[in-house]
């Protein structure tokens, strides 16, 4: 579905370039025509946007269409094309469309009466034909375009989504975009005085959208095929005298050699886009990593949802894909997903020390970082990357914590009843003591019954935890602490009788050596809990040292895919050979050199 949809747009848009290169070539010439044609499909963003999904291409055909009938002096079908693109696609192509309306309204092209029973019917016709749409989809009434010109425009909101200078578009943009042809613009505009009125209006509207704050380069996608018109008359022309000296021949050349050049940067720049889409890599990976699993949930974040996730991409219909907004690290509705799409950050941040806890990285996507330069390589621009998104699994353990807790109960209502329990005894047991002094003599000394010795504490045995034994009943939960309880002191105050059986043989004859080994017993159990405790934190430093000393020696690996295979071996795999080969990743002196600084 997803090709088919990006299909019919690549079509439609090609189908109003080719009506617009047909008109180039009727009024300017044969060759302008061809220049026109070899410029752009050398140009790599207006073929790399052709097919996108995206409000500012779907408006990209109904401008062409409008262009190339405001060439053939078709006035009413002008007027209902630009209303079209303008109303339901993109408000802003009222600066570029209107500039030409101007222009005709100016020099007696169109008469104003005619505008306004052209525009007026098409306008309302178009503004329902919008509002009932769109309404039926968002379930409320809207005008898609009038809100966003006002969030954007007037409101000036746009400036949230990020801001650029001024002349952003001038030196990046507009480079990028059309590679070497940008420097024949200005040459054809000052050779070819036919094409000013079609130019010119473009130039305005670039300056014009400068203004705005938030800047990118979809938003002038419409201006790319009228300068390319201008490179084409400027590249016809130099091509055309180029038997007249030799300079001119020069001249030819680089006119040829610019559209080499163009390729080039296309080349360079696909390898850089197809870095751009972690998103749609990382949901890849994802069902290749939960195939086989039924009726699981994964949250996908922000930046997997503008890097590639798409609605096309959810191909499981008994899985759950969403993409709920602002959840904090530690939100209960985030621990609850089975797997996580979330933006790479630093282990010891405060996101992934929460999302630690929960979830586990079983895999990671990397991304564009920079661009550098290497001298002595025969490709000497070489593409940075660096992690983007983790994959995260839901921790076993977590799990089973979660269903134990659910399973036992609330710890605050057990103590509860734990001390109900205790007091009813003590109850109890005060009111036996109460009935056995009664039924005793007045006379009769009350015999107080020997303390019985505290037992000495035991280390308690470690069990291994069972993962499929998960649910424990609440009841005997608290049958197995009551049992456990400890025996009950004696009630103080009585007198006490001594018993002549305390002066057998079969007694002890020292009570304090008795309680002095009892002492030293606990203090042993003790200080061994407090060594076995050192040692566990001694442990878990050196871990933290190690894990540390290899993270910093993989980011001296400047590209996984120099080292491992990506294409027969997962990311988790390659990590696991660069970890068990740690010593390969740098020389003996660099590894030296690096422990002794403490990388």
């Amino acid at each position: 579905l997803d090709a088919i949809f990006r299909f019919t747009i690549a079509a439609t848009v090609v189908f109003a370039w080719n009506r617009l290169k047909k008109t180039i070539l009727h009024r300017f010439g044969v060759t302008v025509g061809v220049w026109f044609m070899l410029i752009t499909a050398t140009q790599f963003h207006f073929m790399f946007y052709l097919s996108r999904p995206l409000p500012n291409i779907m408006a990209l055909p109904l401008v062409l269409l409008a262009i190339d009938y405001w060439l053939n002096r078709a006035v009413k079908r002008f007027i209902v094309c630009s209303g079209a693109a303008i109303i339901l696609f993109r408000a802003e192509l009222a600066m570029l469309l209107g500039l030409y309306l101007l222009y005709d309204l100016y020099y007696q092209r169109i008469s104003l009466p005619l505008f306004l029973r052209t525009a007026i019917p098409a306008g309302i016709g178009l503004i329902a034909l919008t509002v009932a749409v769109d309404s039926f989809f968002w379930r409320r009434l809207l005008w898609p375009e009038a809100e966003v010109f006002w969030f954007n425009t007037v409101q000036n909101k746009s400036s949230e989504w990020g801001t650029s200078p001024f002349l952003w578009y001038v030196y990046s943009a507009l480079p990028r975009a059309m590679g070497l042809s940008i420097v024949f613009v200005p040459l054809g505009l000052y050779l070819e005085t036919r094409i000013r009125s079609l130019v010119v209006p473009a130039v305005v509207f670039v300056l014009l959208f400068s203004c705005l704050p938030h800047k990118e380069l979809r938003f002038i996608i419409y201006a790319f095929p009228l300068f390319n018109v201008a490179a084409a008359c400027a590249c016809n022309r130099l091509w055309i005298n180029r038997q007249k000296s030799l300079w001119n021949k020069f001249l030819s050349f680089v006119c040829i050699g610019h559209l080499f050049g163009n390729t080039l940067l296309t080349m360079f720049l696909l390898l850089v886009a197809g870095t751009n889409y972690p998103g749609g890599v990382a949901i890849s990976r994802f069902h290749r990593l939960a195939a086989g699993e039924m009726n699981i949930s994964v949250h996908i974040d922000n930046l997997s949802a503008q890097s590639g996730v798409s609605r096309f991409a959810q191909i499981n219909p008994d899985w759950t894909y969403s993409k709920e907004e602002n959840l904090r690290p530690d939100d209960d509705v985030l621990h609850r997903f089975d797997y996580l799409l979330t933006e790479a950050q630093d282990k010891y941040s405060d996101k992934m020390r929460t999302l630690a806890q929960t979830h586990e990285i079983v895999e990671f996507v990397e991304c564009f970082s920079s661009i550098g330069l290497q001298y002595r390589s025969v490709l000497p621009v070489k593409i940075k990357m660096k992690p983007c998104i983790f994959i995260m699994r839901r921790r076993l353990d977590f799990l089973d914590a979660e269903e134990l807790g659910s399973a036992v109960g609330d710890p605050e209502e057990e103590n509860e009843e734990e001390d109900e329990i205790e007091l009813e005894d003590e109850n109890e047991n005060d009111e036996e003591e109460k009935e056995e002094q009664e039924d005793l003599p007045a006379d009769e000394p009350v015999v107080e019954e020997p303390e019985p010795e505290p037992e000495v504490p035991k280390r308690p045995e470690r069990r291994k935890r069972n993962v499929f034994s998960r649910k424990v009943s609440k009841g005997d939960e608290l049958r197995r602490r009551t049992i456990n309880t400890p025996p009950l002191k004696p009630v103080r105050g009585y007198r006490s009788v001594p018993d002549d059986r305390s002066t057998s043989n079969n007694q002890p004859k020292d009570n304090d050596d008795h309680d002095d080994e009892e002492v030293n017993e606990k203090d042993s159990v003790e200080e061994d809990t407090n060594r076995r405790s050192v040692i566990r934190e001694a442990r878990k430093l050196i871990k933290e040292e190690k894990m540390r000393k290899m993270a910093n020696r993989l980011t001296k690996v400047s590209s996984f895919g120099e080292v491992c295979n990506l294409d027969r071996m997962s990311m988790k795999e390659c990590l696991k050979k660069l970890i068990d080969e740690g010593d390969t990743l740098l020389p003996v002196d660099e590894l030296a050199e690096a422990d002794e600084r403490g990388d």
